[in-house]
């Protein structure tokens, strides 16, 4: 997250403010999902599955965020 916002605040204006927006976005669902893993980690066996896909899939998610900002970030970089 760190090299992210290091990287937004080297880029031009316009590049910048979309890498800023999509770290913002990206912050936000990694707190869904550790606010989810703490529920996780309290809940009784029966709710254990039920959170345990909430949980996978805000993982995912987030995954498909930081590679599309890593894509994003190599075609700006290209040019």
């Amino acid at each position: 997250m760190r090299e992210l916002k290091q990287k937004a605040a080297a880029k031009t204006r316009a590049g910048k403010a979309k890498l800023v927006e999509e770290t913002r976005s990206l912050e936000k669902q990694l707190t869904v999902a550790k606010r989810k893993l703490a529920k996780l980690k309290s809940a009784a066996p029966e709710k254990w599955r039920e959170l345990k896909g909430d949980v996978a899939g805000a993982i995912d998610h987030a995954k498909q965020s930081i590679g599309k900002l890593k894509d994003d970030r190599s075609q700006h970089d290209s040019h």
